[in-house]
């Protein structure tokens, strides 16, 4: 059986793979998340973290998005929301899967993402301007929300049981709404709505495609000016010259342990039979 300890060292390759591309064609990009906290607060991995996160600004992620494919090594892909399918919605993070692995066995629901998301993965997230009033922010997330909910018609599944009375029939509606409507076009309104105060000369920025109920979170962009090196398990990774205030925003007092009971890993079932690294 494998043990986290082996989850975390294909985690650090993962992130060394990235880091080696990035350097090489000048591209930055930012710790981010747990990984971000736990380069900052434990000098490594969190040791009960199974996840690795990173974030780019919009300009440096879509050159990361096009150089990568041919860039990576063979062990290597990066993956987004379009190479599901036409017809098929996960979410709209963006990937790069450590391909000797496999995290459960192949069923219909991982055959239906074509087996996209049965790896140990490394998730990016885009940074992307946002508005400095509240009222433009909570409309901008209003729309998020709503273009994704369209994308649930392209599930796999839902499980209604997740919501509350008055979001059930919400979320019925929307995703029979969203199943008239191609992927590919509720994934270019999702993005239209993401970029719709770029170049506005703001001083905030946020994350599209994060967690749907933390894409309301904001940033200042001087926190993202330059990147400074953090150092895990002896590499240095570039992490968000304001980390201080990314993670206060994240976590609040982030120096805090949390409760012993919620020190665990979240992402994969390491006892599970099927779960494979080679």
């Amino acid at each position: 059986m494998h043990t986290l300890q082996d989850v975390q060292r294909v985690n650090l390759k993962l992130l060394v793979e990235v880091d080696r591309i990035c350097r090489k064609l000048g591209i930055s990009y930012f710790l981010d998340s747990g990984t971000l906290l736990g380069a900052v607060r434990h000098h490594g991995f969190i040791p009960w973290d199974d996840d690795i996160d990173i974030a780019m600004k919009r300009d440096d992620f879509e050159k990361f998005v096009q150089a990568a494919p041919n860039e990576l090594g063979e062990d290597y892909r990066l993956f987004g929301p379009a190479d599901y399918g036409s017809e098929a919605f996960f979410d709209f993070e963006y990937h790069v899967a450590y391909l000797p692995s496999r995290i459960q066995a192949q069923d219909d629901e991982t055959r239906f993402y074509g087996g996209l998301q049965n790896h140990i993965l490394l998730d990016i997230f885009v940074i992307d301007e946002t508005s400095d009033s509240e009222s433009d922010r909570t409309r901008q997330t209003t729309s998020l929300k709503y273009w994704y909910a369209l994308g649930w018609g392209h599930r796999f599944s839902l499980d209604y049981s997740t919501y509350s009375a008055l979001q059930k029939p919400v979320v019925w509606v929307l995703s029979h709404i969203g199943r008239m409507r191609s992927q590919r076009a509720i994934e270019e309104g999702y993005w239209k709505a993401a970029r719709r105060f770029e170049g506005s000369g703001s001083g905030s920025c946020f994350m599209p495609n994060y967690l749907l109920r933390e894409i309301g979170l904001t940033y200042e962009k001087a926190w993202y000016a330059d990147t400074v090196d953090l150092d895990i398990e002896g590499h240095a990774f570039m992490a968000p010259i304001g980390y201080d205030g990314v993670l206060s925003t994240m976590f609040g007092d982030y120096h805090e342990l949390p409760p012993e009971a919620d020190r665990h890993p979240e992402h994969y079932e390491l006892s599970d039979p099927d779960f494979w690294i080679g």
